[in-house]
């Protein structure tokens, strides 16, 4: 401390004392550092940038050291040797090294807000006597629109249809998961042709997104083994088109689970990433996208700029940027420090525009003539991020078209619900920008044998057509609905009880009743296959533990 402030002392062409009593020193310091006129005559020598600096920290109370050395040079620790012999007149010396060892800037460490850690203040007995100081204003929030692309890409309600899209595939196939969430190998090239924001380098990726968030919202569950339809699917699905696009959009803003910083493909972690809140970054991002206009393109880069420049720790709030230990996926070159930025947070914001916020239908896409990618907010990002005057699009569903060759065209405006019913009623024949289903008698038989009665289907297709179900189509229906079950061939499970009794209770038990089958004795009762899994599950659930016989 003595080699600070004779340090300090000689920036101000003090002596002090010879004293090693620190107090004294302090004293004799003080003492001549606030004299009249001592303090503005030092401030008139400070280089502009050094005013520009100090007036940051008065105006901040106390500034975290990271801000400060970020803007004004970094802030080296020197020994009591390296103090005896500074001298201020170092040109190699940062702005902010100087007004510390000037004494005008003191350290400490302190807790504000989220950021806990090393902060600069200005005394208060200096920052009294100072004179008006360089305006300081805060980083302004600015990006300029830009001239709209030629071309751009987007469609707001195809996540819903790829959602949809994978309900009816879960309810038409088994499809079994070993870990959750993820489909196999064999289920995604099968499902993913048929997904319309699949494809291109960021499948795997938007896969992985699609999954996770169906489980999220609870339109997927798992019955033991086997990825099913949940509970919520058949109300998401009748919902009206902005209702199910808000879910979704709320949905993944509200996530805790899914974290875009270790979803980054560029970025590889030579740690487990850090843990924090992924809300929080994504709420900060979606909070600066408010301040643009509804019905202008901007530069996706302006944007990571704009944040940078008014909010650079709106992802380390803690401004420590050497605690990652994070490379470059493509030259492993480790990106620490605040250099490393652009390619950690600036690559965050970019894919949250190009990847959830283009996947949810809120953005255009659109390549600028330098090759830089743009974005504007569709009418429905617009509405979903309450941008002034922006109104919810309506969205409208248009019906299917049931032709007298059993075909049936359903288009991207088709309801979600009758899309669903569809893909479990007829065959899919083509999907592009329509979707070709024909009904056949294998696909009706297949219908029938899962408890859908002909009149049913009949009523079904009446609805989502309007009304414009050809009549032959109709016939047609009633016929091989009334060849249904002139034979019936069940495949079916033995539920043996150890006695009587045990039967008994497990027949009056109310959640069995809907899934057990005739008794053949007192002790057996017949089991659909379909129910199988239901009814081991229900029974585990009440206590009983049957034991799984395979046949041979």
């Amino acid at each position: 401390m003595p080699a600070m402030l004779r340090a300090i002392a000689r920036g101000w062409a003090l002596s002090l004392p010879e004293d090693r009593d620190k107090r004294v020193l302090v004293e004799a310091l003080a003492a001549a550092m606030l004299a009249p006129g001592a303090l503005r005559a030092r401030l008139e020598a400070l280089s502009p940038q050094e005013q520009q600096a100090l007036a940051q920290v008065a105006a901040s109370g106390k500034l975290p050291g990271h801000r400060l050395t970020r803007a004004f040079g970094p802030l080296h620790r020197l020994t009591a040797k390296r103090l005896a012999d500074l001298d201020l007149r170092d040109e190699s010396l940062s702005p902010a090294e100087r007004l510390l060892y000037l004494g005008l800037i003191y350290r400490g460490y302190d807790v504000l807000g989220q950021y806990r850690g090393e902060v600069y203040f200005v005394p208060d007995d200096l920052l009294t006597l100072l004179p008006p100081l360089p305006q300081v204003a805060a980083p302004a929030f600015a990006v300029a629109p830009r001239p709209a692309p030629q071309a751009h890409r987007g469609d707001q309600t195809a996540l819903a249809r790829d959602v949809a899209m994978l309900l009816g595939y879960l309810r038409r196939e088994e499809v079994r998961v070993k870990a959750m969430p993820y489909l196999t190998r064999q289920d995604i090239w099968r499902l993913a042709p048929h997904l319309e924001l699949a494809g291109g380098t960021d499948e795997a990726l938007y896969l992985r997104f699609l999954q996770h968030l169906v489980l999220r919202m609870g339109l997927v569950r798992r019955e033991r083994s086997l990825l099913r339809p949940g509970l919520k699917a058949r109300e998401w699905l009748q919902s009206p088109p902005p209702t199910r696009a808000r879910r979704l959009f709320e949905a993944w803003r509200e996530d805790r689970a899914w974290n875009e910083l270790r979803q980054l493909p560029a970025l590889e972690w030579q740690s487990p990433p850090p843990r924090f809140d992924p809300r929080q970054p994504r709420q900060r991002v979606l909070a600066y996208l408010r301040q643009l206009a509804a019905n202008a393109w901007y530069g996706i880069a302006d944007l990571v700029a704009a944040i940078k420049e008014a909010d650079a720790d709106f992802l380390r709030t803690d401004g420590n940027y050497d605690a990652w230990y994070v490379r470059d996926a493509a030259t492993k070159r480790l990106l620490g420090g605040f250099v490393g930025w652009d390619q950690v947070e600036g690559a965050l914001i970019a894919h949250l525009i190009q990847g959830p916020l283009y996947w949810l239908g809120m953005v255009w896409l659109g390549q600028e003539a330098d090759g830089a990618v743009a974005f504007a907010f569709t009418p429905l990002g617009a509405a979903l991020l309450e941008l002034p005057g922006a109104v919810m699009p309506a969205l409208a569903e248009k019906p299917v078209v049931v032709q007298a060759d059993f075909t049936v065209l359903a288009t991207r405006e088709t309801n979600l619900y009758d899309r669903y019913q569809l893909e479990r009623l007829a065959e899919r024949e083509s999907h592009d920008a329509a979707t070709l289903y024909r009904l056949t008698a294998n696909s009706i038989r297949r219908s029938l044998r899962e408890g859908v009665e002909a009149p049913a289907i009949i009523a079904f297709l009446r609805r989502a057509s309007a009304g414009r179900l050809p009549q032959n189509v109709e016939r047609t229906l009633q016929e091989w609905g009334e060849k249904h079950g002139e034979l019936r061939l069940a495949h079916v499970f033995l539920l043996t009880a150890r006695d009587e009794q045990t039967m008994r209770e497990i027949r009056a038990l109310p959640p069995l009743r809907p899934y057990l089958g005739a008794a053949i004795s007192p002790v057996v009762t017949l089991v659909d296959s379909a129910h199988k899994e239901v009814v081991i599950e229900l029974l585990e659930r009440l206590g009983y533990w049957p034991e799984i016989v395979e046949s041979t």
